[in-house]
């Protein structure tokens, strides 16, 4: 048991230095490239998603058709989709970049790259732990050392917020349940504290010793 939970800890750290080093793997790298190519990275990205999104339910629909594992299908139709999406747009936004930044960077473009990259690190753990909620739907199945990592939480409130981004035909029930678990809570954390003003304004305050 004990060299279990050892080996179960010495997981859990690995997790949470992973993440932890994809953020600032991600603010480096922006660093370098700086705040304008960042952003049109990003308009990439988003070009990349308006495409994944529009044509996602066409080829997922072809593609289950073809492959039993419904899980499977909708993830290789956005790979496929990300893909071709990315081979189309990058090469332009590269030859669009080139012509406005020119040669040279600043250091406040790449201070605002830096800040930017962090940002997108965030981002892009959400989106990674979105996955990891389609591979294992259910939580007692998670390997333990994710199950057990100290970022859990975190990755579980930016993964909430990255899929109020995503369209609801790519949703998957599990991301849908983490989302209501979510709201349930918050709602008994709030008629808990009302309670607790409710009990402070129902009990009667000392009367106030009289001067003579």
């Amino acid at each position: 048991m004990g060299e279990e939970t050892g080996m179960t800890l010495q997981g859990a750290q690995w997790v949470d230095l992973t993440v932890i080093g994809l953020v600032i793997l991600s603010g480096v790298l922006a660093l370098m490239r700086g705040f304008t190519r960042e952003m049109l990275s990003i308009g990439v990205w988003i070009a990349a998603g308006a495409v994944t999104a529009l044509l996602f339910p066409g080829v997922s629909g072809l593609l289950r058709g073809q492959i039993s594992s419904p899980i499977v299908a909708d993830g290789v139709s956005l790979a496929i989709l990300v893909a071709i999406s990315l081979v189309i747009f990058i090469p332009l936004t590269n030859m669009w970049a080139s012509k406005i930044t020119g040669r040279t960077m600043t250091a406040i473009d790449s201070s605002l790259g830096f800040v930017f990259g962090l940002l997108r690190g965030v981002v892009i753990l959400g989106m990674m732990y979105l996955v990891v909620l389609m591979i294992w739907p259910d939580e007692e199945k998670m390997p333990d050392a994710l199950k057990n990592a100290h970022s859990r939480p975190v990755l579980e409130a930016i993964a909430l917020q990255v899929q109020e981004m995503i369209p609801d035909s790519m949703k998957g029930e599990n991301i849908e349940k983490l989302a209501k678990q979510r709201n349930i809570e918050e709602a008994v954390k709030e008629i808990e504290e009302s309670e607790d003003m409710l009990n402070d304004l129902s009990v009667p305050k000392p009367a106030m010793p009289e001067t003579p």
